[in-house]
């Protein structure tokens, strides 16, 4: 199995074309004992709207009846896309849950709270583009940390 290329462009790319054959590519490796566990958090970038092919191909390979998954992801502007209905299709029979924060900035100049999407955060009411993001942030990761058996 070969890793995604680094360069963004050069992954996109790969990502769209497995995108558009519904490819399932091989993954390195899969969660030893998964049964076992009850809460199953599912953490992925949104790619072409959508829960990415390696994701699925992990998803696929087991059953989630009775168990609680948290989907959280990142995205460049699509929103959740159609990652929750993708999740709730796949992960049958679980308690599902995914969550996005709306992104609300404040103006420092006038004061003004605003939502907007990821990428236009100037504010409505004075035009003022150096404005703070108060929400939105919420699901950000800055590290996780996985044990996972030899």
């Amino acid at each position: 199995m070969d890793a995604y290329p680094e360069s963004y462009k050069e992954c996109t790319t790969q990502a769209h074309e497995e995108f558009n054959q519904n490819a399932r590519p091989a993954i390195k490796q899969d969660v030893p004992d998964f049964d076992s566990y009850d809460v199953i958090l599912v953490g992925y970038p949104i790619w072409w709207s959508d829960v990415p092919m390696p994701v699925l191909t992990f998803l696929e390979k087991h059953n989630f009846n009775g168990k609680r998954v948290a989907g959280f992801s990142t995205h460049a502007g699509s929103g959740l896309g159609r990652t929750e209905a993708t999740l709730k299709q796949i992960c049958e029979g679980a308690e599902l849950k995914v969550t996005m924060v709306e992104p609300r900035s404040l103006c420092p100049e006038c004061g003004a709270e605003f939502t907007h999407d990821r990428f236009h955060r100037v504010c409505p009411t004075c035009g003022n583009a150096l404005t703070e993001l108060i929400a939105g942030r919420e699901m950000q990761l800055d590290s996780i940390e996985v044990d996972i058996p030899d």
